[in-house]
């Protein structure tokens, strides 16, 4: 989605934070960053905005950070495992990572925009006729959204000028497909990849000669995957062996980055593999409290058919737009090295 034309002012939606998993080191927060410091684009957040993605790191480190360590650990005598319970609190991890946030708005020159309470009896209106953001369900959560995206709306007449939403909020992008001023983007990734459309010559090049190296692509991704780690989900077992099927590449690219002589470009893929799995089947064997293990469980052994859908990073290098030029450089599988894995067991509901 979004127009052929890139828009410089661009406001960034809560998830977009979540989805980057807060890491502003990524590819995408630093190559908006860099166009941010050369004034190709404005990013904005609104002050809801801002409060919200602090609760949801709030929220996330509290999830992350155990309250207290299991009774069992303080028997060790293991000097990591005395230092556990001083190593980490959660008010130093929140104040950090909150400090980091704090950082990217100052790279990124974010301009955060307060919202006026005049805007709260529009809000009132489209929460009782249902309109985007609110649905059927007349959704009180989506009232943070609904106020900032008035306040962007109130900011583009103001300035007779448009701005870009990235959301992967469906009600959000209802309410911007509404809304004449406000344009919609997907991710930071298609964000990204209009800026780079703007010059076409360059970006149609890159485009081009990325797909033209699917086999190198196609054997590159294929030695990551099998260097990349596996963890049962949903049952207490292991993951025991892996075999990729197939690599299958989108015939589309992504151009997060792009300079003179070289450019980031993401390609989705799917990787279809088998893993043999083992684990306990729920309900039997018997639990010794003395020893803390579990006693003549259920094994069950089977493989189980997944795919993994992701993208990849790949960095290309070329002068002067020479065909003769290009190189494939570094290729990265993007996301988190350790791949969840499910198994098929399947449990009737109780009655």
């Amino acid at each position: 989605m979004g127009g052929s034309t890139p828009l410089k002012n661009v406001f960034l939606d809560t998830n977009v934070f979540v989805n980057e998993n807060f890491d502003y080191r990524s590819r995408r927060f630093r190559s908006l960053v860099s166009l941010a410091s050369d004034d190709i684009v404005n990013v904005f957040l609104t002050d809801i905005t801002v409060r919200e993605i602090k609760a949801q790191l709030q929220e996330r480190v509290a999830k992350a950070v155990p309250i207290k360590l299991h009774p069992i650990l303080k028997n060790s005598s293991n000097p990591v495992i005395k230092r556990l319970p001083k190593s980490v609190t959660i008010a130093a991890l929140e104040q950090e990572l909150m400090s980091q946030f704090d950082e990217f708005m100052m790279e990124a020159r974010v301009a955060v925009l307060p919202v006026p309470n005049s805007v709260l009896p529009d809000v009132l209106d489209d929460y009782f006729d249902r309109r985007a953001p609110f649905g059927v369900g007349k959704n009180k959560c989506e009232f943070p959204d609904a106020l900032a995206l008035h306040e962007l709306q109130l900011f583009c007449k103001s300035k007779n000028c448009q701005m870009a939403v990235i959301t992967s909020d469906k009600a959000v992008q209802n309410a911007c497909d509404e809304a004449d001023c406000l344009c919609l983007y997907e991710s930071l990734s298609k964000y990204l990849d209009s800026v780079a459309s703007d010059n076409r010559s360059k970006s149609e090049f890159v485009r081009q000669r990325v797909l033209q190296q699917q086999t190198v692509l196609s054997d590159k991704a294929k030695d990551q995957f099998e260097h990349m780690g596996f963890s049962l989900t949903d049952q207490d077992g292991d993951v025991e062996d892996v075999d990729l099927t197939s690599v299958e590449l989108d015939d589309k690219a992504e151009i997060i980055s792009l300079e003179d002589d070289w450019a980031e470009v993401e390609v989705p893929v799917t990787f279809s593999f088998q893993a043999s799995v083992s684990y306990n089947e729920p309900g039997t064997g018997f639990y010794d409290k003395e020893d803390d293990r579990l006693l003549w469980p259920i094994v069950i052994r089977e493989k189980v058919k997944r795919e993994l859908h992701s993208s990849l990073y790949v960095e290309i290098l070329f002068k002067d737009l020479d065909p003769n030029s290009v190189e494939i450089g570094e290729v990265q599988i993007q996301g988190p090295d350790i791949i969840d894995v499910k198994s098929d067991y399947w449990e009737p509901p109780l009655k």
